[in-house]
Protein backbone atom coordinates (compact mmCIF):
# COMPACT_ATOMS: atom_id res chain seq x y z
CA UNK A 1 0.00 0.00 0.00
CA UNK A 2 1.45 3.54 -0.91
CA UNK A 3 0.57 5.31 2.21
CA UNK A 4 2.53 8.61 1.31
CA UNK A 5 0.78 8.93 -2.15
CA UNK A 6 0.30 12.54 -3.24
CA UNK A 7 2.95 13.49 -0.95
CA UNK A 8 6.71 14.61 -1.33
CA UNK A 9 8.92 14.52 1.38
CA UNK A 10 12.16 17.22 1.34
CA UNK A 11 15.79 15.09 2.37
CA UNK A 12 18.66 17.13 3.04
CA UNK A 13 21.83 14.70 2.57
CA UNK A 14 20.10 12.47 0.67
CA UNK A 15 22.22 11.72 -2.04
CA UNK A 16 24.21 9.12 -0.36
CA UNK A 17 24.23 6.66 2.59
CA UNK A 18 21.54 7.29 5.54
CA UNK A 19 20.11 10.11 3.43
CA UNK A 20 19.47 8.26 0.21
CA UNK A 21 18.41 4.89 1.78
CA UNK A 22 15.60 7.42 3.49
CA UNK A 23 14.65 8.82 0.32
CA UNK A 24 14.08 5.12 -0.97
CA UNK A 25 11.79 4.40 1.69
CA UNK A 26 9.53 7.25 1.18
CA UNK A 27 9.67 6.11 -2.65
CA UNK A 28 8.98 2.38 -1.46
CA UNK A 29 6.08 4.07 0.26
CA UNK A 30 4.45 6.05 -2.39
CA UNK A 31 6.28 9.52 -2.19
CA UNK A 32 7.46 11.94 -4.17
CA UNK A 33 11.48 13.15 -3.01
CA UNK A 34 13.35 16.30 -3.21
CA UNK A 35 16.69 15.57 -2.38
CA UNK A 36 19.22 18.20 -1.60
CA UNK A 37 23.47 17.63 -1.54
CA UNK A 38 26.15 19.69 -2.08
CA UNK A 39 28.11 17.47 -5.21
CA UNK A 40 26.39 18.27 -8.35
CA UNK A 41 27.76 15.12 -9.51
CA UNK A 42 26.38 12.77 -6.62
CA UNK A 43 23.18 14.14 -6.76
CA UNK A 44 23.19 13.63 -10.55
CA UNK A 45 23.63 9.66 -9.37
CA UNK A 46 21.34 9.58 -7.10
CA UNK A 47 18.91 11.14 -8.51
CA UNK A 48 19.45 8.72 -11.66
CA UNK A 49 19.43 5.79 -9.55
CA UNK A 50 15.95 6.74 -8.10
CA UNK A 51 14.33 7.84 -11.12
CA UNK A 52 15.44 4.59 -12.92
CA UNK A 53 13.04 2.52 -10.66
CA UNK A 54 10.16 4.69 -11.48
CA UNK A 55 10.55 7.66 -8.45
CA UNK A 56 9.13 10.80 -9.06
CA UNK A 57 12.61 12.93 -7.57
CA UNK A 58 13.80 16.52 -8.04
CA UNK A 59 16.68 17.19 -6.56
CA UNK A 60 18.96 20.86 -5.54
CA UNK A 61 22.59 21.11 -4.87
CA UNK A 62 22.84 22.94 -1.21
CA UNK A 63 25.63 25.49 -0.12
CA UNK A 64 26.51 25.62 3.75
CA UNK A 65 26.92 29.55 4.38
CA UNK A 66 28.97 30.92 6.76
CA UNK A 67 26.72 33.42 9.18
CA UNK A 68 27.72 36.09 7.59
CA UNK A 69 27.10 35.09 4.14
CA UNK A 70 23.76 34.04 5.01
CA UNK A 71 22.05 37.97 4.45
CA UNK A 72 24.10 37.92 1.19
CA UNK A 73 22.55 34.98 -0.35
CA UNK A 74 19.21 34.86 -1.91
CA UNK A 75 18.99 31.00 -2.92
CA UNK A 76 16.56 30.91 -0.58
CA UNK A 77 13.91 32.43 -3.39
CA UNK A 78 15.26 29.38 -5.52
CA UNK A 79 14.32 27.12 -3.58
CA UNK A 80 11.02 27.98 -3.29
CA UNK A 81 10.84 28.38 -7.09
CA UNK A 82 11.89 25.16 -7.45
CA UNK A 83 9.70 23.67 -4.53
CA UNK A 84 6.80 25.63 -7.13
CA UNK A 85 7.82 23.85 -10.10
CA UNK A 86 7.89 20.99 -8.86
CA UNK A 87 4.65 21.18 -7.33
CA UNK A 88 3.47 21.74 -10.67
CA UNK A 89 5.81 19.04 -12.05
CA UNK A 90 3.45 16.75 -9.60
CA UNK A 91 0.02 18.22 -10.28
CA UNK A 92 -2.28 19.61 -8.52
CA UNK A 93 -2.99 18.91 -5.17
CA UNK A 94 -0.02 17.97 -4.24
CA UNK A 95 1.04 18.44 -0.66
CA UNK A 96 4.11 19.84 -0.20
Amino acid sequence: MNTLENKVAVITGGTRGLGLGIAQAYVAAGAAVVIAGRSQGTLDRALAELRSKGARAAGMRAVLLERSDRARDRSGFLVIERLTALNEFLGEGTVV
